[in-house]
């Protein structure tokens, strides 16, 4: 049946058969499973995993106002790249940014609420210490739905951690009067 999952061990490892479409990504090939049996290795599997959590921490970091642990999901010389082109590097230049995006979150709203969800993540584990991703992301604050993008990540494991390398933030839209909006010169609020 489509959708089944086996898990059959052997002397290679474990086989995973995807028999779905898309359900996994091929390494190294931008691609999902197309017609068939995929064998991915226990090691990617574990991999994506750790990344997805990478991932969730980094919007629950941002949600909360944890910025130091938020710098520490960022390899040392990490950068996260905002959609004005500007590229923050380093603990120092990302800590920076977010202090003023805080800043600035809090004088435009009555309550600093912001809520990450981000959706629809593909991770390519392009080797043992490698891998790319891309996601999609809509934000609400307490005036409602705000603004609506793209991360395009590169991922890489130092250690036994899995940290940002780049992340390129891309935003494709925001609402009328949101804090965004605002931010840009395009809204009432």
């Amino acid at each position: 049946m489509a959708g089944d999952l086996t898990l059959p061990a052997d002397a290679a490892g474990v086989r995973l058969a995807a028999a779905v479409s898309g359900m996994l990504p091929l390494p190294g090939s931008g691609h999902g499973a197309r017609n068939g049996p995929v064998d991915v290795e226990t090691w990617q599997l574990i991999a994506c995993e750790q990344i997805r959590d990478l991932v969730a921490a980094y919007a629950h970091c941002a949600d909360s106002g944890r910025f130091d642990e938020l710098v520490q999901l960022f390899a040392d010389d990490g950068v996260l790249e905002t959609p004005d082109g500007q590229q923050h590097r380093g603990a120092e230049g990302i800590r920076a940014f977010l202090s003023g995006t805080r800043t600035r979150l809090a004088a435009a709203t009555t309550v600093p609420l912001i809520r990450h969800h981000v959706s629809n993540l593909r991770i390519v584990v392009t080797g043992p210490d490698d891998a790319t991703g891309a996601a999609y992301f809509f934000v609400v604050t307490e005036r409602g739905p705000d603004h609506w993008g793209r991360y395009r990540d590169r991922y890489v494991r130092r250690g036994a951690q899995w940290r940002f390398a780049h992340r390129r933030v891309r935003l494709d839209g925001y609402a009328p009067g949101s804090w965004a909006a605002a931010r840009r010169g395009c809204g009432d609020g």
